[in-house]
């Protein structure tokens, strides 16, 4: 996060990285008011952490808070500001879960923080169904096994070293505890273990195969199905009125996988997005378009299929018969 945040002079709080907040709790601790002994003053909309001209400002405040204490100068202020201890983060830890201090009615900030949490907790799950749906994977395990030395708890769970500071502020690293981080877990509190790496090892393996066996992992994986399900439905409505194929002007291989030049091509959108090749028809523009319709007619006609082999029934179908053939009908 930012390396430059601070502590709001007024309310403790710090002044958060834009990406840290939370949409319907706190957007309204990233729009900061910075001001230095000098006089000058910069108003950020959006706090985003990493701009080197935040360095030039000493005392910090977020916007609300100093508008409500009446716009102070500078020499209002006893004291700089000091340092966010989250650096412009941890808004994951709830730990700033405010309602902007400008609305004072006591039933609407609660509504809104509830409804903010809300949100929050769905988007978070969301995230972890997928993060989970993603792990199961075949090609991707088969990947990550190889990265990850046969470790697949790493998928959920990474650890670090800790460390002993003295008295010097010098720092020591311990080769018997660790920091174990969760992936899954919504609060991202740290949780350290005692023991050899090997030991931890062992207790992160355990953890990953209980959590493969149980409820919580079944029911990652149903709503992400479920919300695969949904995606795909209305990806086949859009389609069915916007139609399947398009086309598209872009670069094209030969048989060695070099880049030829950019010629147009019919895609096929409903595969692309379920990561299958695209089908490619080269050719003019005018052609290319005649044949998008030709494989939308087709695929309309096949009853919207989701599996649908393009030249095979477009040849199927509309191919003109030989002088020797005799048709079907």
């Amino acid at each position: 996060m930012g390396y430059s945040s601070y502590l709001c002079k007024h309310c403790d709080h710090g002044i958060m990285d834009a990406g840290s907040t939370d949409e319907g709790i706190n957007e309204w601790m990233a729009h900061a008011v910075m001001m230095s002994d000098n006089g000058s003053r910069l108003i950020e909309p959006e706090y985003g952490g990493y701009s080197g001209d935040y360095e030039r400002f000493d005392l910090w405040a977020h916007f609300a808070c100093w508008e409500l204490a009446g716009k102070p100068e500078f020499g209002a202020y006893d004291g700089l500001s000091k340092h966010d201890p989250d650096q412009g983060g941890g808004s994951f830890r709830g730990s700033h879960d405010m309602i902007d201090p400008r609305i004072k009615d006591e039933a609407e900030r609660a509504r809104l923080l509830a409804a903010g949490i809300k949100l929050r907790d769905e988007r978070r799950y969301n995230h972890n169904a997928r993060e989970v749906h993603e792990w199961m994977d075949k090609e991707d395990r088969e990947y990550h096994r190889e990265k990850f030395n046969g470790e697949m708890f790493r998928f959920r769970y990474t650890y670090s070293n800790c460390y002993d500071k003295d008295d010097e502020g010098e720092y020591t690293k311990r080769e018997d505890r660790f920091a174990i981080y969760d992936k899954l877990d919504a609060e991202r509190d740290e949780v350290t273990f005692d023991g050899t790496e090997e030991e931890l090892k062992a207790h992160l393996s355990a953890l990953w195969s209980a959590f493969l066996e149980s409820d919580e992992h079944a029911a990652y994986l149903a709503h992400r199905e479920a919300e695969i399900a949904k995606y795909r439905a209305e990806e086949l409505e859009k389609y069915k009125i916007e139609g399947r194929f398009n086309i598209t002007y872009g670069p094209k291989r030969d048989a060695d996988d070099k880049e030829i030049w950019p010629v147009h091509q019919v895609d096929d959108q409903l595969q692309y997005r379920t990561d299958q090749e695209w089908f490619h028809g080269d050719g003019s523009k005018t052609r290319c378009m005649a044949k998008a319709k030709l494989l939308n007619e087709a695929w309309a006609a096949a009853g919207y299929p989701r599996e649908f082999d393009h030249e095979l029934f477009v040849e199927k179908v509309y191919r003109p018969l030989a002088d020797d053939e005799e048709s079907d009908e």
